[in-house]
């Protein structure tokens, strides 16, 4: 990706150190607080892109 200057928003490292209180439990998908956190991570990969 880098070598054709494709953008990338690793989803995955940023969430990983919070999975106990962000995911619920026992399950793939996240709690209300996980959303919040990825949406503002992508909200802030958008803007900083469009800079």
């Amino acid at each position: 990706m880098e070598k054709h200057k494709v953008a990338v928003d690793d989803l995955f490292t940023a969430i990983t150190p919070h999975l106990e209180s962000m995911q619920n439990p026992n399950d793939v998908h996240f709690n209300t607080a996980g959303y919040e956190f990825l949406g503002q991570c992508v909200a802030d990969a958008i803007t900083d892109a469009l800079q």
